[in-house]
């Protein structure tokens, strides 16, 4: 891949024993950024509108992820990955909603 990842380019450092919600963030950005690298990539071979076996590129990597992640899901146990799942959510709810408030104090203080 073209792009450093934050975790090896040194600018997300692991902190063992560090404040919670840091590492919690951190894990969330490292897993976020080479997700979206990773998919991107392949994307770009399959193309999103193309077809295969009638699915999407964009279906059919779905379902190429979650057959990779699903040993990995299924040891951790469906009631945690249940209870992780809108933790994710509302991370993703508040990042945005925060972005939309700083725009909004960014425009009226021009």
């Amino acid at each position: 891949m073209e792009h450093a990842h934050l975790s090896t380019a040194g600018l997300l450092p692991r902190r063992p024993g560090a404040d919670y919600a840091r590492e919690f963030v951190v894990e969330l950005i490292r897993a976020g950024v080479l997700l979206a690298e990773v998919l991107d990539n392949l994307l770009e071979g399959v193309g999103e509108d193309e077809r295969v076996g009638g699915d999407t590129g964009s279906e059919v990597l779905l379902e190429m992820l979650t057959g990779t992640l699903r040993p990995v899901i299924e040891a951790a146990g469906e009631a945690p990955v249940r209870a992780v799942t809108p933790l994710f959510d509302a991370c993703v709810e508040r990042t945005l909603s925060d972005l939309q408030r700083a725009l909004e104090v960014s425009r009226s203080v021009r």
